[in-house]
Parts: C-alpha cells; structure tokens; sequence
C-alpha cells in the first residue's frame, strides 16, 4: 500500500513539473535589419537580432543583438492582437527608425512605442525560431 502512494506521489510530482515546464515557454522570433534603430532609450545598430517573450514577464520583451550577445529589456505599452505571421514593425520619422509593434507567432502583438507625430512604417526580415 505506501508503495503504491509513492509510485502516485511520484507521478503526480513528475506532471506538475512538466505543466510548470511547458507553461514557462518563450515566444521567441529572429529578425534583421538594415538600418539602425531606437527602442526604448536606446540606439541599435544595423544587424541581426532575436526578440523573446518570457510568459513569466509580462511587461518586458528581451532583445538579443546575435553578434555581440548585447541584452537589453524593452518595455512594451500593450498587448496587441495576434498575427497570422510574425513581423517587427519600426515606425520612421524623417531617417530615425523606432521600434514600434512586434509580432510573434503563438504570442499577443506588442507595441512598444506610439507616435503622435506623422510617420511611415518599414519592416524588418523576420525568421521563427524553435
């Protein structure tokens, strides 16, 4: 009989981790640019970069530059609806590129930043990652 309880103990254990496991999986989407941006406060240059969302951090997106391993949380202002494919939007105002709306595929859209002013939209090259 207690080998019984332990063998169910045990297999109760082992499902609880994997739903905690499975339910902590990032969005995570690669993307290149051309042309250096802003997000945040701060300045990119041109180049490869992958974004993440950790469903953990629910006001923070994290940005990878995959040359030079340089990390940098941005803060999104909201949630936006989900795309049938994945983009990274920059609003552009006069040769300033920001930033602007994120899409990954299995994620909400984010905005990261808005714009009052008059301002065109560029997108960058986007590629899923597992």
């Amino acid at each position: 009989m207690k080998n019984q309880l332990w063998v169910i103990l045990f297999v109760i254990l082992v499902l609880s981790g994997m739903s905690v496991a499975l339910a902590q999986d990032a969005a995570k989407m690669s993307f290149s640019v051309s042309f250096p941006f802003k997000a945040g406060k701060n300045t990119f240059p041109a180049g490869e970069y992958q974004i993440t969302f950790d469903q953990a951090d629910s006001r923070h997106l994290q940005l990878v530059n995959t040359k030079t391993s340089e990390k940098q949380f941005i803060t999104f202002v909201t949630r936006l609806s989900q795309r049938d494919q994945g983009s990274i939007v920059f609003d552009s105002i006069d040769e300033a590129r920001y930033l602007s709306e994120v899409y990954m595929l299995g994620s909400d859209g984010f905005q990261i930043r808005a714009t009052p002013e008059e301002h065109g939209h560029v997108k960058g090259e986007t590629r899923t990652t597992d």
